[in-house]
């Protein structure tokens, strides 16, 4: 999706990456928080 959106000339495609593992245990919530919600309002979720 990422490789659609870039407008630079000439980008070298970003690959798919198959598997994340996230630690969320360590997260400061009221970040991940505005985080979530950010991307909740980005993509129209």
């Amino acid at each position: 999706m990422f490789n659609s959106y870039n407008t630079f000339e000439n980008p070298p495609p970003i690959e798919t990456i198959d598997n994340i593992m996230l630690d969320f245990d360590n997260v400061n919530k009221y970040q991940m928080n505005k985080w979530l919600k950010y991307i909740q309002e980005s993509c129209s979720y």
